[in-house]
C-alpha cells in the first residue's frame, strides 16, 4: 500500500514537473538571461518574461483592434468643446484611421465670424422648412480639415429631400447691413460649410 502511494506521488510530481516545463518552454525556450556591470552578475530572467508577456499581448490587442474596427468611407465624430457640440465629418478607410485623424487635427476652435448669420433654412417643395443654422454651427471648421460639405450634413442628420428642387434661404448681417441670399441646393451640395457664405 505504502509503495503505491509512494509510486502514484512520483508519477504525479513528475507529471506537474513535465507540465511546468511544456508550459515554460511555450512562452519562452529561454533557461537564464544574465548581465554584467562593474559590481557583479545579475539575472534578467524576470523582466526579459516581462517583455516577452508586454509583446504577445500588444500582438493580440492589435489583431483585436482590427477585429473590431469598421472599414466605411465617411465618418461623423462629434465631440464636447466646453458645452458646445462640435463636429467633423471625415473621408476614411476605416473607425481607427478617423479616430488617428481626429486625435492629430483636432476639431476647429471657435472664432468669431465677420458675417452673423441669423436665418439658413432649406425649403423642400410641399415640406416645411428645416432650419439649418444649428447645423451650420456644429459643424464649423474654420481650417477646412474635414468633409463637413453640406451634403454630407444632410446625410448625417437624415434630412434627405430632392436636390434638383430643393432652395437654401439664408439671411445674414454684414458690416450693419442686412442680406438675403437664396440659390438653389444643388449649386452648394458639395460646398464646405465655410465657403457657404462666401457664394
Amino acid at each position: 500500500m505504502l509503495a503505491t502511494l509512494v509510486y502514484y506521488a512520483l508519477y504525479c510530481r513528475t507529471k506537474l514537473v513535465n507540465l511546468s516545463g511544456q508550459v515554460r518552454r511555450s512562452i519562452t525556450d529561454v533557461r537564464a538571461i544574465k548581465s554584467i556591470d562593474g559590481t557583479g552578475v545579475y539575472s534578467l530572467f524576470m523582466r526579459y518574461l516581462l517583455i516577452r508577456t508586454m509583446d504577445y499581448m500588444i500582438k493580440k490587442m492589435c489583431n483585436l483592434r482590427k477585429m473590431i474596427d469598421v472599414k466605411t468611407k465617411k465618418i461623423e465624430i462629434t465631440k464636447d468643446c466646453g458645452g458646445i457640440d462640435r463636429a467633423a465629418i471625415i473621408n476614411t478607410e476605416g473607425l481607427s484611421d478617423a479616430i488617428e485623424k481626429v486625435d492629430k487635427n483636432g476639431v476647429s476652435e471657435i472664432v468669431l465670424p465677420s458675417i452673423i448669420l441669423t436665418k439658413c433654412e432649406l425649403h423642400v417643395p410641399q415640406q416645411k422648412e428645416i432650419c439649418l443654422k444649428e447645423y451650420l454651427t456644429k459643424y464649423n471648421d474654420n481650417d477646412k480639415q474635414y468633409d463637413n460639405t453640406l451634403g454630407s450634413i444632410l446625410q448625417f442628420n437624415n434630412i434627405f429631400c430632392p436636390i434638383d428642387l430643393s432652395v437654401i434661404k439664408m439671411t445674414y448681417m454684414e458690416k450693419g447691413r442686412r442680406k438675403n441670399v437664396e440659390f438653389p441646393l444643388e449649386t452648394v451640395y458639395n460646398v464646405h460649410v465655410q465657403d457657404l457664405l462666401k457664394i
